[in-house]
């Protein structure tokens, strides 16, 4: 039985598989609030409330079948600085084209999420969006996992895909930003990190707390713990290339 005014199972389940991917064709041209981007289109339009919009996007089919997943579901904090997220994701974008021969396709909250999906709704149909996509971006910067949402899509990773369809995008500028990006994960603990719906100031669902009741302490500390050598990692290949 569903409560009085609550959304069916089904129907939030047809609505993460009816969400669109994107096709990123120009990150370079993100920017919050860009007053030259053109409105998204309208299914999926936005609140002008996240961290990042992109100028130059492509939606992707509305009911994409198995074959045509997503290349990444792109983990970031609201928390983060927004141009350094932006030119992260920028550089990271244009290195996967020069890779691959095309724009990377991308699940990216802020322009593929339904904006009519409440934030406890949006716990549930996160591993949704996840199981379209082959791999995770995790674009982080200082306040990563600072932010109870983003640390609880690490652990729903980590339960549903291997520690090696992940990569590292670090959105830091300097070497003392890289470091906190690495020590915040090092020094994780579930009980610091800030329930915040996208805002970063309203408060989050209560859905996300019971996420790591039923997880446990333990094991979901231990879960985002284990990012620390890809973190390690992505900080020490940005220092060979300075």
């Amino acid at each position: 039985a569903t409560r009085p005014g609550a959304r069916a199972p089904a129907s939030l389940a047809a609505r993460a598989r009816s969400q669109p991917a994107l096709a990123a064709k120009d990150w370079a041209q993100a920017a919050l609030g860009a007053s030259q981007a053109p409105p998204p289109p309208a299914a999926v339009s936005l609140p002008p409330v996240d961290p990042l919009v992109a100028r130059d996007v492509r939606p992707a089919a509305r009911v994409p079948p198995p074959s045509s997943a997503c290349d990444y579901y792109i983990c970031h904090s609201p928390l983060d600085d927004t141009e350094a997220k932006r030119a992260a994701l920028a550089e990271w974008a244009e290195s996967f084209e020069r890779r691959i021969g095309r724009p990377p396709r991308v699940w990216l909250d802020s322009l593929c999420l339904d904006p009519t999906v409440l934030p406890h709704e949006r716990v549930h149909l996160s591993v949704a969006y996840m199981a379209k996509c082959d791999r995770l971006l995790l674009l982080a910067g200082p306040n990563l996992v600072s932010h109870l949402r983003a640390a609880a899509e690490l652990y729903c990773w980590s339960l549903m895909r291997s520690a090696r369809r992940m990569e590292v995008v670090l959105a830091a500028r300097t070497g003392e930003e890289r470091a906190a990006v690495v020590a915040s994960v090092d020094t994780f603990h579930c009980v610091n990190a800030q329930n915040l719906c996208e805002d970063g100031e309203s408060p989050g669902p209560e859905q996300l707390l019971q996420c790591v009741e039923t997880a446990t302490t333990y094991r979901f500390n231990e879960r985002v713990h284990a990012y620390l050598p890809a973190v390690r990692a992505a900080e020490m290949a940005v220092e060979r290339r300075e």
